[in-house]
């Protein structure tokens, strides 16, 4: 079955914003490794590099074969807003508690806010993750992170 040709029309509108900020990255690629093609410049931005273009391309192939989107109701605005005030109340808690800290309280409080409502479950999930990220990124980063509880000896 051939689908409409409205939707057919579509398709290439629905590629080219995957398509568009998988050039975005490989310009940003580019540029930081033209700047400096050492360990210490590219840890961080390879493999986000790697994750968006493997991301852009599974959402170009998504939207070249899939169906045509429904035309719904849009999302409410006050969740998005809420959690664009999390992550700013993150960005102005990790001076004063350390990026641990932050990033533990903006993990419950996002989890909370996506509507689990557990206590353990909240805890559970925010406390490996936060101890998993500020580890890794204290043992991958050439300069120290400023944490409260977790440090690397």
């Amino acid at each position: 079955m051939t689908p409409p040709a409205a939707a057919q029309r579509s398709r290439p509108g629905r590629v080219a914003l995957p398509l568009a900020i998988a050039a975005f990255v490989a310009w940003f690629a580019a540029d930081a490794a033209r700047a400096s093609f050492t360990l210490e410049n590219l840890v961080m931005v390879a493999p986000a590099a790697a994750i968006a273009f493997v991301t852009c391309a599974i959402l170009a192939v998504q939207a070249w074969r899939g169906p045509e989107p429904d035309t719904a109701e849009p999302a409410p605005l006050g969740p998005v807003l809420a959690m664009l005030a999390l992550l700013a109340g993150l960005v102005l808690l990790m001076e004063e508690v350390g990026f641990d800290v932050g990033v533990l309280l903006f993990l419950i409080a996002a989890t909370w806010l996506l509507g689990e409502r557990r206590p353990l479950v909240l805890v559970g999930y925010a406390l490996p993750f936060t101890v998993l990220a500020v580890l890794g990124l204290q043992a991958i980063l050439p300069f120290p992170l400023e944490t409260l509880v977790l440090r690397l000896p």
